[in-house]
C-alpha cells in the first residue's frame, strides 16, 4: 500500500473529495516526491504524505 502508485490514486480520491484543499495535497504530494528524488526512502516518505494529508483533512473537517 506504501508505493507511489497507491498514494497518486489516494491523492486523486482525496481531492476529488476536498477540491478546496488542492493546492496543499498537491503540495504535500510534491513535497514528498522530491524528498524521494533526493534518495529518501519511498515507502517512508509515501506513509508520511500520506498521515500528512490525513491530518490535513482531518483539520479541515474539525474546523468547519
Amino acid at each position: 500500500m506504501n508505493s507511489l502508485p497507491n498514494l497518486r490514486v489516494f491523492v486523486k480520491e482525496q481531492i476529488a473529495k476536498y477540491p478546496e484543499l488542492e493546492e496543499n495535497i498537491k503540495g504535500l504530494y510534491h513535497l514528498c516526491l522530491a524528498e524521494i528524488a533526493e534518495g529518501d526512502d519511498e515507502r517512508h516518505q509515501v506513509s508520511l504524505c500520506r498521515f500528512d494529508i490525513e491530518e490535513l483533512i482531518e483539520d479541515y473537517n474539525v474546523s468547519k
